[in-house]
């Protein structure tokens, strides 16, 4: 089962869309990449990501909601406002996934 699609937007900038619609965006670098967003933990996205770019990559979450940040557990450097912390933990379990993805 394919989890995700993308769709180049520009040279730099790849949208990647999962299985529930949920947009993320690659944006690479010379050096380095960031993934904004991970969209909903369906699927890996990490591995999806590494087949696109070999640079290293940033995770930059807009916000915390389990369709934005479902993914960046398997990332290790991962940014979010301070502010998003107890939102991301909130809907981090997988009943909050589940729920949002409809398995």
């Amino acid at each position: 089962m394919c989890f995700f699609d993308r769709k180049k937007l520009t040279e730099h900038v790849t949208s990647i869309t999962d299985i529930t619609g949920v947009h993320s965006f690659l944006v690479e670098g010379q050096q380095a990449a960031a993934l904004i967003d991970t969209g909903t933990g369906a699927g890996d996205v990490k591995e999806y990501v590494k087949r696109l770019t070999m640079l290293p990559v940033t995770v930059i979450l807009t916000h915390g909601h389990c369709d934005h940040a479902g993914g960046a557990a398997a990332f290790d450097e991962v940014w979010l406002h301070k502010a998003d912390w107890k939102l991301a933990e909130r809907h981090a379990s997988m009943e909050m996934k589940k729920g949002y993805i409809n398995f």
